[in-house]
Parts: structure tokens; sequence; C-alpha cells
């Protein structure tokens, strides 16, 4: 397979757009005159989707000079940005239905649904750390595999074939480089520098070293990957102990914490059907059936172009409601409803 280069990757992505979640399109359609949804409530409602984030910070942040601050969250770009700029964005980007309906369209959305973990468990570890601003960290995270998602949009194959090593068992750098030449990451700087991005954005992808919440980013997805293969994977011990450090806990109250996450992502309608590793918690270790980690959710689809309803049937029976996310108090854990989305405060 004839290679492209770093740059060529970069060039032919800087201007290409994801698809928004089915669901953000409803959401975004039915806000307007007559609404009584707050402009505040739609963005909470929006948190799940990377693609709104992306399409709104990056035009929000382009169009500002170099001396000015950047702009971090979906709902400060749509304060500057205006509401009819957050009503054209279903004309302007294509969506998606989970699970969805090719092998290109599942592949992203099971990138999407790891990026959106991950910056859940970002956001709760910079919210015990007692992080004022914990937004900017989910933002952060939510966006930090943005190359990987352009990948699958753009040459499924490819992303398809990095999977498939990556689920065989190789680490996820050395799969990418075999297939890439070049980690993702290093695609994902370019793109953020080129889109003028947060420094948060920007340094958590330059530099292995940084802050707390540079930290928080970079473990949520080393996290995230892992247990894409299960719950007992060599390296996690590891992420629990920095875990631990990072928010001042311990070992056994990091994994608790990480598997009642878990099991609250997996209750977010907008990726229903989609593989989580919250249905991995159940079990021993042992090998893992890897078709079950891309494959759909074999529960039926709802009809009527509507969010399938979210179940639990990927999760034990004992789990816990829905994870806290940046839209809730510190106490508040709503339930997953297409009403009422783990994004949407109380």
């Amino acid at each position: 397979m004839s290679r492209r280069s770093l740059e060529t990757w970069a060039a032919r992505l800087r201007d290409a757009r994801l698809p928004m979640l089915a669901g953000s399109r409803r959401r975004i359609e039915g806000f307007g005159l007559g609404s009584t949804r707050s402009t505040h409530g739609v963005c909470e409602e929006l948190l799940p989707d990377p693609a709104v984030a992306l399409e709104l910070l990056r035009e929000v942040n382009g169009r500002l000079g170099p001396e000015r601050p950047r702009i971090r969250t979906v709902d400060h770009a749509v304060s500057m940005l205006g509401v009819p700029r957050l009503k054209r964005l279903p004309r302007l980007l294509e969506s998606l239905t989970a699970p969805g309906d090719d092998p290109a369209d599942r592949g992203y959305l099971r990138a999407a649904a790891r990026s959106f973990h991950a910056a859940v468990q970002a956001w709760e570890w910079a919210r015990q750390r007692g992080d004022e601003a914990a937004r900017e960290v989910y933002f952060a995270a939510l966006l930090h595999r943005a190359g990987e998602l352009m990948l699958w949009r753009n040459a499924p194959e490819t992303a398809a074939q990095v999977e498939e090593r990556r689920l065989a068992g190789e680490p996820l750098e050395q799969a990418e480089q075999e297939i890439l030449g070049f980690p993702l990451s290093r695609l994902t700087l370019q793109l953020m520098r080129s889109w003028k991005m947060p420094e948060l954005m920007v340094q958590t992808l330059a530099t292995s070293g940084g802050g707390p919440r540079h930290q928080a980013v970079r473990l949520a997805h080393r996290l995230a990957d892992l247990i894409r293969l299960g719950w007992w994977q060599p390296g996690l011990d590891a992420c629990w102990q920095e875990a631990a450090r990072l928010t001042g806990g311990d070992r056994d109250g990091a994994v608790a914490g990480a598997h009642q996450l878990a099991a609250g992502v997996a209750r977010e309608p907008a990726y229903a059907g989609v593989p989580t590793a919250a249905m991995w918690l159940p079990m021993l270790p042992g090998p893992l059936c890897v078709a079950a980690a891309t494959e759909p959710d074999p529960a039926p689809a709802a009809t009527g172009g509507e969010e399938a309803p979210a179940t639990a049937s990927d999760v034990p029976e004992e789990a816990p409601a829905p994870v806290r996310t940046p839209a809730a108090g510190p106490k508040a854990t709503p339930k997953a409803t297409p009403e009422h989305t783990p994004g949407t405060s109380t």
C-alpha cells in the first residue's frame, strides 16, 4: 500500500467535516421560536457529539486573531457565533443513526463513542480534583482523537486496517505507524494547529508532560483504548495507579469509579447499539470475541428514525444509574432517556 505523507493527510482533512449524530440533528432542528429549552440546555444535549464540537470550535477559533484567547467550550462558541449558526449545522453536516448502516459508519460511531467515554472520564477526574473549568477538559478529550474520526470518514479502509491490528492485540500507535507511517496523534496535532484550537487541545498532543489536565486527557484515552479489549488487559493496573495519583485517591477507588462510569456511558442514547466497554464488565479474565467489539448490539433498532431506547442489555443488572457529565452537578445522576440525556442538567 502506498503511503501518503503526514502533510498530505493534513491538507486533505483540514477542511473535512464529521457527520453529526441523528439525535443532535433533531435537537437542533427542534430548537427555535416556541421552544421551552434555553440555548445552554440545547448545548448540554449536544455534549456527546464530537462533530458538533469540532464544527463550532473550529469556526469560532478560526475567526479570532492570534492575540485573542481561544474558545474552549461549545456553549461559549454558540454565544459568540449566535444561535442562527447553530441552526445551520443540520444543513452543513450529514447525520448518522447508531449503530450505523455500513462498516464505515459503524467504525466511526465506535471511535466517537470511545472519545465520548474518554471525555466523560477525563471530566470526572478533573471534577474530583476540584477543577473549576472541568468542561474544558471534557472538550479537549472529546476531540483528542479527531484524526481517527476524520480517517473513518475519509479513508475508512485505512482506519479499518488500524482497528483490525489493534483488536488483534497490536499496540495502537504501533498499528498506526505500520499502516500510515506515523501515529494518528501527530496528524491530530497538525490539524489542531491549523484549526487554531485551544492550548489544552494542542499541548496535550504536542508533549508527553503538562499538568493534571493534560495528563487526565491522555490517561482517559489510554484507558478507553485498553478497555475496548476487556477489563483485564496488561497496562490497566498502571492506569489505575496513575488515576489514583491524579485524583488523590486510591487504586480500588479508581477501578470502582471507572466501572460505574462505564456503565453510565453505556446508557447514553446517542450511541445506542454501539458496542461499549461496559459489556465486558461481567466477564472473567480470558480471550474476548473480537466480533463483539465491532458489531452492533443485537437489540432491535428503533423505528421512525428515532434513536433506539436506552437499554442496558450489555451492562450488568446491578449497574448504577448513568454517570455524571459536565452538565450535571456533583450529586446528580440523571436518567439516560431521549428526553433527558446524561448531558442534560436537572
